[in-house]
C-alpha cells in the first residue's frame, strides 16, 4: 500500500503564461542535511525503493501555485516509524521563467505518526501484568507483547487479568489489535476494557468489548475507538474468557492513529 502526499510549489514572482518544469530526486542534499545534524534522528528515503515523484509539474496560466502528489510506500513509513524520513527534490529546466538557484531544491521531512497507523507497543518503558505464569517459562506474560503471534501468554485459575504499558511521555492511541492463540477457543478473552491513566492509579475506560469471539486460531482482530487524550499508561483489563478457568492470548498491540 501507499500514502499519497500533496506538495505545493509557489512562484516568487507574478504568474504569467502557463509553463512546466522538471522534477527529480536530489538525495545528496538530503543526506548532507542529515549528516550535519539539521534533522534529528532522520533517515534518507530512496526514490524507487521508498517513494516516487512525477517527472514534471505544470503551472496553469495566471496561477502562482502548482501541486503534485508524492507517493510514499506504507512499508517504508512503518520501517522508519521511530525516525523522521527525509528526502529532497530539485526543480529543473522550466519552459519559461528563471529558477532561483538557492530555492530550486525542496527538502521534505515526514512524520510517519501523522501519515499512517503506527504500532507503539514496544516504545513503552515499562510493561507488567497483574498475574504471571510461573509454571511454564515459554508462556509467560512477556509473550503477550513480543510481536510474535506464535507465542502466547497463558494463565491458570483465571478470574481477571490486566496487562499494562507505561510510556516515557503521554501517548495518544485510537486502536489496538488482539491475536488469538493456538489452543482451545474457550480460553480466549470474551470481555475486556482498554483504559488510560496519567498516574497508573486512576483509570479512564476508553473502550469496552463484551461477548467477543475469535473466528479462528492465530487470528488478529483490530479494534478502534475515539480518543484524543494522551495518557502515560494504558491497560488491557480482561474480565472474562469464553469458558473455563484458563486464559490465553497470543498478542496485544497498541496502535497510534494519524
Amino acid at each position: 500500500t501507499e500514502v499519497t502526499i500533496p506538495v505545493s510549489v509557489t512562484l516568487g514572482g507574478v504568474a504569467g503564461g502557463a509553463f512546466s518544469l522538471n522534477l527529480a530526486a536530489f538525495p545528496d542534499t538530503a543526506q548532507r542535511l542529515i549528516d550535519n545534524g539539521t534533522f534529528n534522528n532522520a533517515v534518507l528515503l530512496k526514490e524507487g525503493d521508498d517513494y516516487s515523484l512525477p517527472a514534471s509539474l505544470s503551472f496553469p496560466a495566471g496561477v502562482n501555485t502548482a501541486k503534485f502528489n508524492m507517493v510514499v510506500k506504507t512499508s517504508s513509513l512503518q520501517k522508519y516509524a521511530a525516525n523522521k524520513p527525509v528526502l529532497a527534490m530539485q526543480l529543473n529546466d522550466p519552459t519559461k521563467h528563471l529558477l532561483d538557484s538557492s530555492k530550486r531544491v525542496l527538502v521534505v521531512e515526514l512524520d510517519p505518526t501523522k501519515l499512517i497507523e503506527t504500532d507503539i507497543t514496544n516504545t513503552s518503558i515499562s510493561y507488567k501484568t497483574q498475574y504471571e505464569n510461573t509454571s511454564n517459562a515459554n508462556e509467560t506474560s512477556g509473550k503477550l507483547v513480543d510481536n510474535n503471534i506464535n507465542t502466547k501468554f497463558l494463565l491458570f485459575n483465571f478470574s481477571t487479568v490486566w496487562a499494562q504499558l507505561e510510556f516515557a511521555t503521554p501517548q495518544t492511541t485510537g486502536a489496538y489489535t488482539m491475536t488469538s492463540a493456538n489452543d482451545a477457543p474457550g480460553r480466549d478473552p470474551k470481555n475486556w476494557t482498554i483504559e488510560g491513566s496519567d498516574n497508573g492509579t486512576d483509570w479512564t475506560v476508553l473502550d469496552t468489548r463484551t461477548n467477543q469471539a475469535f473466528g479462528s486460531r492465530f487470528l488478529t482482530v483490530k479494534y478502534t475507538f475515539s480518543n484524543q487524550v494522551a495518557f502515560k499508561y494504558y491497560r488491557l483489563n480482561v474480565s472474562a474468557v469464553g469458558s473455563g478457568t484458563l486464559f490465553q492470548l497470543a498478542e496485544w498491540r497498541l496502535l497510534k492513529r494519524p
